[in-house]
């Protein structure tokens, strides 16, 4: 049984069926606005066939849509996937509502969601979670099934949402076991993803601010692939991502380049989420034999960048500018170091901010411009907890903000010796664990941030428990973060 918050309507606890099979979404919220999202699916001949397909749509102040506030009728496009992303403006800032479709004679179950306060409001209080990396075959989704139970107002999806390749030892199968490369192989495994209920009652129960890392189109990407090769792939995983996700229309991709993915929310003058694309815009990872023939040189290059010029200024804008309590900067991946030593040029993840020091030096220029910085990531399938001090080769300098890393939803971890290793060659990292799946929940008030590291007792059961493994407390105004439990 799917357990979700109490304000859903018992109808999404009802199996998803033909044509809403995927289940029902949304997200991009502002104070007025929201995203709803859905895809037809079915076997029906007529659907496949028809280039066009109304979908009806219901937005209520109610669960039992006795209030309803706006409806319509979108179309849904089989050049897009038959996706549907409907944007609902007029809205009243800081509440909830109730959404649904109805297609071909059946109704979609149904989902709530969430508009921002206004930015002059002074919320006292906001529950977000955040996690990334759902290999499918590394096990079951029950960290969705818990973080629905957990009444969020968001979460946040740092990326990895598929995966493109598949294991060699598995708990359940991608049906297809060969590396996905075309648009209809990208389509065919979000949509494998997308039918697991409890991925379904996650988002259903608030909305989701989503980014991408790599996982949805290749392993490392860009790396050094040739053009002629990328390019094509990059362009059909682009669109696949879009069509599956609650973004609005003006993100539709443009072949190889999606539309500008990193923003900013204000929950309003609590806490300005600045959400970051450490993917689209980077410079190529180093190689190994780079790494270890020139370290210096090539890994201090400062044209080389993580999120690209233009997104790095209009970070520095956002935080310098931002007048929120708490600034949450939401990026894919670890901002600490990894390795050991002054460069750990010998053990470097040159994919993660390891690999671009000079990227990562501009970043924490930015994080010293604002007000009670928290960085949060994923991608490493660990939980971190930690301080990125001024000079993080020496931890005993000042912190300039804490860092959260939420280990992965069922993706495989490292193991504990490596963990341990990561801990003592870097102080500033005050806990790391490997062993467990999970999420991280945030509780955001005026005066301090609650950090839960919440865990899932095993991730091969469809049916399993969860727990609290470790809490942290950020105070407000009193740099770094402190073990409460």
């Amino acid at each position: 049984m799917l357990l979700l918050p109490a304000g859903v309507h018992a109808q999404i606890l009802a199996p998803s069926v033909a044509p809403f099979s995927l289940g029902v979404a949304s997200g991009w919220p502002s104070a007025t606005s929201v995203v709803l999202w859905t895809r037809l699916t079915s076997a029906l001949t007529e659907l496949h066939a028809s280039d066009r397909m109304p979908v009806g749509w219901e937005l209520a102040a109610d669960a039992d849509f006795k209030a309803v506030v706006a409806r319509g009728e979108a179309m849904a496009e089989r050049e897009w996937a038959h996706s549907v992303h409907v944007e609902v403006a007029g809205l009243d800032p800081d509440r909830w509502y109730w959404y649904r479709f109805h297609a071909q004679g059946q109704r979609s179950p149904v989902g709530r969601t969430r508009t921002l306060p206004e930015a002059t409001a002074r919320p006292a209080h906001l529950r977000m979670v955040f996690t990334s990396c759902q290999h499918y075959e590394g096990g079951w989704y029950g960290a969705h099934r818990h973080i629905a139970a957990e009444e969020p107002d968001f979460v946040i999806f740092l990326g990895d949402y598929i995966y493109e390749t598949s294991y060699r030892h598995a708990v359940r199968r991608h049906p297809e076991r060969t590396e996905i490369q075309t648009l209809d192989e990208y389509r065919r495994r979000y949509a494998c993803y997308k039918g697991d209920p409890d991925l379904q009652a996650g988002h259903a129960a608030c909305p989701w601010l989503v980014a991408w890392d790599d996982h949805e189109v290749r392993n490392n990407y860009p790396g050094h692939l040739p053009l002629e090769y990328l390019l094509p792939r990059r362009a059909a995983a682009y669109q696949a991502f879009w069509e599956h996700m609650p973004l609005p229309e003006r993100l539709r991709p443009d072949g190889p380049t999606m539309r500008r993915l990193y923003t900013h929310f204000d929950f309003g003058d609590l806490v300005r989420i600045c959400m970051l694309d450490t993917r689209q815009y980077r410079s190529p990872q180093l190689t190994a034999s780079q790494v270890h023939a020139e370290s210096d040189r090539l890994l201090n290059d400062p044209t080389r960048t993580m999120l690209g010029e233009a997104q790095e200024a209009w970070l520095h804008a956002r935080l310098g500018t931002s007048s929120a309590i708490w600034n949450v900067v939401a990026q894919q991946t670890i901002v600490s170091r990894s390795g050991a030593g002054k460069h750990a040029s010998y053990r470097i993840a040159s994919d993660r901010w390891d690999g671009y020091p000079a990227a990562r030096g501009r970043l924490m220029d930015a994080l010293r411009s604002t007000a009670n910085p928290v960085v949060i990531g994923g991608d490493v399938h660990s939980f971190w907890v930690g301080e990125l001090t001024e000079d993080l080769y020496d931890p005993r300098t000042p912190p300039v903000a804490t860092e959260l890393v939420s280990s992965s939803v069922s993706s495989v971890g490292p193991s504990a010796r490596t963990v341990a290793r990561r801990i003592a060659s870097n102080p500033q990292m005050r806990y790391g664990n490997g062993a467990w799946r999970g999420y991280v929940r945030l509780d955001i008030r005026r005066e301090h941030i609650d950090a839960a590291l919440r865990a899932v007792y095993d991730v091969t059961s469809p049916d399993t428990g969860a727990f609290t493994l470790a809490t942290f407390l950020n105070m407000a105004d009193i740099p770094g973060v402190v073990r409460t439990s």
